[in-house]
């Protein structure tokens, strides 16, 4: 689950079907809350197979457009970053270099707008991916020498 950082009514977690949703309250008890759905589940679109579940999800404290998902399940391209336009997301692969390993976090820092994705494994930093409409190039993940602090 994720707190949205542009709208204190609003957090992001995951559908009994493992998909990601938003779910926005207004705070008053009256207002029933509102939810979208935003499928990364998708064989109709070329995404992941069914086979697995969102272990993380960020938000992008600069780009309201933008969130990010770790995806856990062994072997399968398990970062992903999506771009929110209205009730519909395009999902793009970020997992790149990094290792296809399960249970992975992920966290975009303000300001630099890195995104951070760490492990049992070990952690990796994608310098300035955060609000890009393209990475640039040769875009890959680098091995951290040191603990990211936030």
């Amino acid at each position: 689950m994720a707190v949205d950082p542009h709208d204190e009514y609003t957090i992001w977690t995951v559908d009994a079907g493992g998909d990601l949703i938003r779910v926005r309250n207004t705070g008053s008890a009256a207002a029933a809350a509102q939810v979208t759905g935003f499928p990364i589940k998708g064989e109709a679109w070329g995404g992941p197979a069914a086979d697995f579940e969102i272990a993380d999800i960020a938000r992008d404290p600069t780009d309201a457009a933008l969130v990010y998902v770790t995806l856990f399940g062994t072997g399968i391209e398990a970062i992903w970053r999506g771009r929110i336009a209205g009730a519909t997301v395009a999902w793009e692969n970020l997992t790149l270099n990094a290792p296809r390993w399960q249970d992975l976090s992920i966290s975009v820092l303000p300001g630099s707008g890195d995104v951070i994705v760490g492990g049992g494994v070990g952690g990796w930093v994608l310098p300035g991916a955060a609000g890009t409409t393209a990475l640039a190039a040769p875009s890959v993940w680098s091995g951290l020498a040191e603990p990211v602090r936030r």
